[in-house]
């Protein structure tokens, strides 16, 4: 997690950038263990859209300091990022 680390070193850190590179990271290393398994693979798509869901309710309040265009993780199965 090297994205990490200059983000938590800051006198003030980003809390919404951290949860970003930690849900990148996780998804990126629970898809690559799910290949072998459908069902797994399946429940990382659905934990993966549900955190895309989460923040587009979030984007949706109103006017935020995120680019909706890095706001999403890739590798859901019914949001993907062209959504």
């Amino acid at each position: 997690m090297r994205a990490l680390a200059p983000l938590v070193a800051r006198a003030q850190p980003e809390l919404y950038a951290i949860d970003r590179v930690l849900l990148s990271g996780w998804a990126r290393r629970a898809e690559r263990l799910a290949r072998r398994d459908p069902a797994v693979r399946d429940l990382v798509r659905l934990r993966i859209d549900t955190a895309n869901i989460q923040t587009a309710l979030l984007l949706a309040q109103g006017p935020r300091d995120v680019a909706p265009s890095t706001a999403f993780v890739d590798g859901g199965e019914w949001l993907p990022l062209e959504a």
